[in-house]
This record gives C-alpha cells, sequence and structure tokens, in this order.
C-alpha cells in the first residue's frame, strides 16, 4: 500500500476514533486498526497530523516577485503548490502541509531576498542608462543650452572614460531628429 493511501486510511480511523456517534468498540476498534498501521508502516501519530494542510500566504510587490515566490514553491515542492493569487491584494495563498510550509519558506525567503538585491541594482543601472541616453541624445541633437549642467567648477564631468564612450556609441548609433518648421504668414 502507498504511504498516501495508509496516511489517508489513519485520518479516517482517527475521525471515527473521535466521532461522538461512533460506539467505544468502534472507536476501541479504530484505535486499535491505527496502532497496526502505524506499526506496520513505522509512522507516528506525528506523520499524520503533518499531513492536515493549512493556507499559508505570501504578500509580492511587484509580478517579478509573484513570479519568484510562485517559482520557488515549485523548486520545493516538484509541482505547482495548490492555492490561488488574489491580485486585488497581491497575495499567494498556497495550501501545504506543515513540512511543505517550512521547504517552501525556506526557499521563498531566500530567493526573495536575492531578487530584491538584484532588483535594487537593476533599477539604480536603468537610472543611469537613462542618464547617458538622455545625454546622447541631447547632445547628438545639439540641444544643450551652451553651458555644460553635467560639469563641476573645473570642467569635470564626474563620468567615467566607460561612461563617456557609452555615450559616444549612443550617439553614433543613435538618429539625429530633424525638425522641419513650417513657414507660413502667420494665419
Amino acid at each position: 500500500m502507498k504511504i498516501d493511501s495508509v496516511l489517508e486510511k489513519l485520518r479516517l480511523l482517527q475521525l471515527l476514533v473521535n466521532d461522538k456517534g461512533a460506539t467505544s468498540g468502534e472507536a476501541q476498534s479504530a484505535k486499535n486498526a491505527i496502532d497496526r498501521l502505524l506499526t506496520k508502516y513505522n509512522l507516528s501519530m506525528d506523520d499524520l497530523l503533518d499531513q492536515q494542510t493549512k493556507e499559508y500566504t505570501y504578500k509580492y510587490r511587484t509580478n517579478a516577485e509573484k513570479s519568484v515566490i510562485v517559482l520557488s514553491a515549485c523548486r520545493a515542492l516538484g509541482d505547482y503548490p495548490d492555492g490561488y493569487i488574489d491580485k486585488s491584494k497581491k497575495t499567494i495563498v498556497m495550501t501545504l502541509t506543515h513540512s511543505e510550509f517550512v521547504d517552501v519558506d525556506q526557499i521563498v525567503s531566500v530567493m526573495l531576498d536575492a531578487w530584491r538585491g538584484m532588483d535594487k541594482e537593476l533599477k539604480r543601472e536603468q537610472r543611469l542608462a537613462t542618464e547617458r541616453m538622455k545625454m546622447a541624445f541631447i547632445m547628438k541633437n545639439n540641444l544643450g543650452t551652451g553651458k555644460d549642467d553635467s560639469s563641476d567648477d573645473n570642467g569635470n564631468s564626474g563620468l567615467s572614460m566607460s561612461e563617456i564612450i557609452d555615450i559616444v556609441r549612443m550617439m553614433r548609433d543613435m538618429d539625429t531628429v530633424s525638425v522641419n518648421r513650417a513657414i507660413g504668414d502667420g494665419g
């Protein structure tokens, strides 16, 4: 008999033991059957209790975090967990046993921390790339004011050589925007 079948049988027998409508003989018979199955399959009541499920909730901030949580749970369980996603509350609810929760929670915690660290670095890099792209666009299209706002009092731009090379490459790859002014009589 498979362990899942044994655990299910044990759960049903435990229900009979706790059933107020069961006679004392039925309850005793169910207890004896539980003892025999526990001994035969080298199980304990803790194994039976561990199979009870509960809903565990994880909050996420972004869709990327939602993916990290779900995929981390899949990694821990080897499959998608039972549960649902409540997009309005930005929560993921998983139905897990306690031991599954311990496994899932450990992996989710580590992966979320790692993701949040990478996400923070990525946002910083995106800000820097946007600034470089803006500078390249301004320089390529001669939109400057004549005063170099990015330089300090000594004329230093504060950019590294590699950043300057990146900006020059962006400028070279960028199309120049041409503006055709309408000439008319104003009416």
